[in-house]
């Protein structure tokens, strides 16, 4: 006789339920676990997060669908970030079953310990460029020349927006002396 797990994770739809349940689970525990470590109540993460003790408490609960950004906010509230790794699908539950860790799908990247440093011919760029009136586009580029003469370059970098209209509850806005441009230019 199979169990009701083995019925549900021999069709693809439940097998997809399965595996949102488990996510669920896995960022709730999280997000518990970080409480716990944090020394935090519910009422002072509330209070930190500027919403009411219930929403802490119902987020906590698992009451419908957790956001992606309120877990990072939640976390980060308390002092922590969640890192994530991809597994192969149904390997949660077996490393479970066999009583050891899942084993990761991809490689991992490496370690901040053994990246080596920028190299002499690359160049980072943090910029805020103003996207109108109540956004704004936080541009990271790292530089690396790729030949001698330094006519050549790599880009690499990323893109965050920025909404003044709507900021996260419990942060603070930028300093005064935060200006964005009003127009992107060159940085030499």
């Amino acid at each position: 006789m199979t169990s009701l797990y083995e019925r549900m994770a021999s069709s693809p739809s439940g097998a997809r339920m399965l595996a949102g349940a488990r996510l669920k689970h896995e960022a709730l525990r999280s997000l518990h676990q970080a409480l716990l470590a944090s020394g935090m109540s519910q009422s002072e993460l509330a209070e930190k997060l500027g919403v009411g003790k219930s929403a802490v408490n119902q987020t906590l609960r698992g009451d419908g669908n957790v956001r992606i950004k309120t877990l990072a906010e939640y976390l980060h509230a308390m002092g922590f970030e969640l890192d994530l790794t991809i597994v192969d699908a149904g390997e949660p539950r077996k490393a479970l079953v066999e009583g050891r860790e899942a084993s990761p799908a991809l490689p991992s990247a490496p370690s901040p310990e053994t990246v080596s440093p920028a190299p002499d011919n690359s160049r980072e760029v943090v910029q805020v460029i103003k996207a109108g009136e109540t956004r704004s586009l936080l541009v990271e580029v790292m530089m690396h020349s790729i030949n001698d003469a330094q006519s050549s370059f790599h880009f690499e970098g990323q893109v965050h927006v920025v909404d003044l209209s709507n900021p996260t509850p419990g942060l603070t806005r930028s300093p005064k002396s935060f200006q964005p441009l009003g127009t992107p230019k060159v940085v030499a």
